[in-house]
């Protein structure tokens, strides 16, 4: 398994990449109820868009790393962009192979973005 781990991707396993914001205006949290990971989104949406965006995350390295990536790639983004996000987009943004038996630590950080971002868009 240690092959499937780029220099790129591990560049993000790094707790400097995680973080809390001052005062968001959305918040969400996962878990995944197999593993026992976990991830906190925070964001500051205003005017339909994502302005800032912050994790923590109690996880594997492989959810970490994309936690870290997605944020990253989704800062600035309209809550239609980000929604728009699909699963391949994730798989393609961590650019690493991944095992069928660990689709979910790299989905569970996409998941929780996009029921942030869902509720957000709900509430308008």
């Amino acid at each position: 398994m240690s092959n499937l781990y780029t220099d790129a991707f591990l560049e993000y396993w790094n707790p400097d990449f995680m973080g809390k914001l001052e005062n968001p205006t959305h918040s969400e949290t996962i878990l995944n109820k197999m593993c026992g990971d976990s991830v906190d989104i925070e964001a500051i949406i205003r005017y339909n868009r994502v302005l800032e965006l912050a994790f923590t995350a109690q996880s594997c390295c492989m959810c970490q790393c994309s936690a870290a990536m997605l944020v990253e790639h989704l800062r600035g983004r309209s809550l239609d962009e980000v929604l728009a996000f699909s699963e391949q987009d994730m798989f393609d943004l961590v650019k690493i192979p991944v095992p069928t038996v660990r689709r979910g630590c790299i989905l569970l950080p996409w998941n929780c973005v996009r029921r942030l971002c869902g509720k957000a868009q709900d509430k308008g």
